[in-house]
């Protein structure tokens, strides 16, 4: 989930359970939820049955994570994908599917239209890896593993433009650590931060504020959370809604909070979401 220039809510919708060719799509709303447009990606590729995660860039454009098809890793239906959707024309590009990489799962674009993408049970040297392209599709650099799943990508302006990466890391053993990685925009890491199991943190959606703190939902607390880039609890808004079905969250720039659900199961009820924004946003005024 993401809001466009002008601040309209864009989601992905998917469909891995539905028999081909329907596949994925992105659709627009306003804040209220009526419908602006759709973009069908019926005859793509299969990959676009995973549509995961959105971005825009300045002129626009969208450009969309894909997960793997239902094919086996290795065959060309069933490689994650980046797409773009041209702004004035609405045609569909794949860029390219990086070493056939089978899995993106998160997609941000710098204020200066660099474009990086996270990709998770990637095929790259480490497990899994981030990749920065351009609007035409070109491969400009593969960087550090970011642990064993990416759950989300975004760029801190705070101080000095860098990206942070929600991640899911298994590859000590035992139960999955929860937390993010921050890496320059060339590709070296500035620090990694581990919040804990996901009895713990089990995060859902990143946004990172003017501030630099990082908002994230928490599965685990049912509450929207805020905090420091080194891992400090700065604040926590309860919202007792279903987990098992949120697919996105973001926090957004006038202090909403707005959540992507499967299409079977009913949004929150309007009072609880509509009271937590209203303390969100109070909070930025004091």
């Amino acid at each position: 989930i993401t809001l466009s220039p002008s601040g309209d809510v864009y989601t992905t919708r998917s469909s891995l359970s539905a028999p081909d060719p329907f596949k994925g799509s992105v659709n627009g709303f306003t804040r209220m939820g009526a419908p602006i447009e759709s973009f069908a990606f019926d005859a793509v590729n299969q990959s676009t049955r995973g549509l995961e995660d959105l971005t825009f860039d300045s002129a626009g454009n969208i450009y969309v994570a894909s997960r793997n098809g239902i094919g086996p890793i290795g065959d060309p239906d069933s490689v994650g994908s980046i797409f773009r959707i041209d702004a004035g024309t609405s045609a569909i590009t794949v860029l390219q599917p990086f070493d056939q990489a089978p899995s993106y799962r998160g997609i941000t674009v710098t204020n200066t239209d660099r474009i990086y993408a996270a990709s998770s049970r990637g095929s790259f040297a480490g497990d899994e890896q981030m990749i920065e392209t351009n609007a035409a599709g070109a491969s400009l650099n593969e960087f550090s593993p970011t642990g064993n799943g990416v759950r989300h990508l975004e760029v801190d302006y705070s101080v000095t433009a860098s990206l942070v990466a929600l991640t899911r890391d298994a590859s000590g053993g035992g139960a999955p650590i929860y937390g993010w990685r921050r890496f320059d925009l060339a590709g070296n890491l500035i620090d990694t931060v581990d919040i804990g199991s996901s009895s713990v943190f089990n995060p859902i959606g990143l946004d990172i504020d003017a501030a630099g703190t990082l908002w994230t939902y928490n599965l685990e607390t049912d509450a929207v959370e805020r905090y420091r880039i080194d891992g400090t609890l700065l604040e926590s808004h309860p919202i007792a809604i279903n987990g098992d079905f949120i697919r996105d969250f973001m926090y957004t720039p006038d202090g909403a909070a707005l959540f992507a659900y499967r299409t079977q199961v009913p949004a929150p009820a309007s009072a609880p979401l509509l009271g937590l924004a209203g303390v969100i946003a109070a909070r930025r005024r004091r």
